[in-house]
């Protein structure tokens, strides 16, 4: 490979020579230009995942909002009574 530049840089300067002999390799080219949109696509995704995460939050929130807001609290800390809750709760969550 490096013979046939040499040649075909010979042939470039004796044919023109005041222009400078430059080349690259197209894969080469092509390889810097895709590994641009590669960091961008995983840039996106890791967006996307955390649009997803906080999303779920709200989600979350928004089913304790309403659950608290239909049912009354844990009021006299009874054991009982929480694992009712939390059970109602989390019932009321997978139904969204």
């Amino acid at each position: 490979m490096p013979a046939t530049i040499a040649a075909v840089e010979r042939k470039w300067k004796s044919l023109i020579p005041n222009r400078p002999f430059s080349y690259y390799f197209l894969d080469e080219f092509f390889d810097k230009q895709y590994r641009s949109e590669d960091r961008f696509g995983r840039l996106f995704l890791n967006f996307a995942v955390l649009a997803i995460f906080i999303s779920c939050l709200g989600l979350l929130g928004l089913a304790f909002l309403q659950h608290h807001a239909t049912h009354q609290g844990i009021g006299s800390g009874k054991y009982w009574r929480f694992v009712q809750y939390c059970k109602s709760f989390i019932e009321e969550f997978l139904t969204l």
